[in-house]
């Protein structure tokens, strides 16, 4: 990059000697002495002529200072390198002033791609639960608060995550082991990951295969994680868009792809419903 940078001033440098050194030279006479002649305004000096010797000598004429042209050519290429100079360091300030304002986050920026990180840790009813199947009402008791706290940081509808962690884990009696994972998330979690039978709708027809799922060391870990991948996932911006009306945003959730089953969005929609869950959007 310094490189790059280097050329690009002195280029532009030697362009404008070579364009203006014909009329330096010009200006100084230089151009006159170089190409055998006598620079203009002077004369030849004349051969003599014998005369009578006068009767007394002719008082000699002052001597002039006559100064060398090429001491005007590099006055006036230090004056021009010396302006070069200052339009390069503002140049370089500028840039500099731009990198560091680009950096500072706006005072008007609002929570987005990158909501502000949660502590991770079980609180409150989520802190003593071990796991197991509760009914709806002690489902939402224990899990709505969470979900709620998770909603204020990144949009996605804590009616909405209730009602899928519900679904998911048939309200809590399977968390896929030990891995408290409340929404079926394949793949590497916090806590490495674990391998187990799963149902899937494929090409019309349920199939049970073995699949990687995320492990966490938290249930509020699963909830952040779930509400991460909603919140910054772009193939579920259209759910966002929604987010102040779950029943839309499952929708959109199922149009995405979200889940296999057909039926996905109907059952999350009469979970909410059933249960009143979109108390915890408030």
């Amino acid at each position: 990059m310094t490189n790059r940078r280097t050329i690009a001033l002195v280029f532009p440098l030697c362009l404008f000697l070579f364009v203006t050194a014909p009329a330096l030279l010009a200006e100084s006479g230089m151009q006159d002495v170089l190409d055998g002649h006598t620079p203009s305004g002077t004369t030849a000096p004349a051969t003599p002529k014998a005369t009578a010797a006068p009767e007394k000598p002719a008082a000699a004429a002052p001597a002039v200072a006559v100064q060398d042209p090429w001491v005007k050519i590099m006055e006036r290429l230090a004056k021009i390198f010396e302006r070069l100079t200052g339009i390069y360091e503002k140049l370089v300030n500028l840039i500099k002033t731009k990198k560091t304002t680009a950096a500072k986050p706006s005072a008007t920026d609002k929570p987005g791609s990158t909501p502000p990180a949660s502590s991770g840790k079980d609180t409150g009813a989520l802190a003593d639960y071990k796991g197991g199947k509760l009914s709806p009402a002690e489902f939402g008791r224990v899990f709505g608060p969470a979900a709620r706290e998770s909603m204020k940081l990144t949009g996605v509808p804590a009616s909405v995550t209730l009602a899928q962690a519900a679904l998911e884990t048939g309200w809590g009696k399977s968390s896929i082991g030990d891995a408290k994972n409340l929404f079926g998330m394949k793949g590497t979690g916090p806590a490495g990951t674990t391998l187990v039978w799963t149902t899937e709708y494929v090409n019309g027809k349920y199939i049970r295969i073995q699949d990687k799922f995320r492990k966490y060391h938290s249930w509020r870990e699963s909830i952040d994680d779930h509400a991460r991948l909603l919140s910054q996932g772009s193939r579920y911006k259209k759910c966002m868009a929604n987010k102040n009306n779950p029943d839309q945003f499952a929708r959109e959730l199922q149009k995405a792809g979200y889940a296999t089953d057909p039926q996905y969005a109907s059952k999350l929609i009469g979970i909410m419903k059933a249960n009143n869950f979109y108390q915890y959007d408030k």
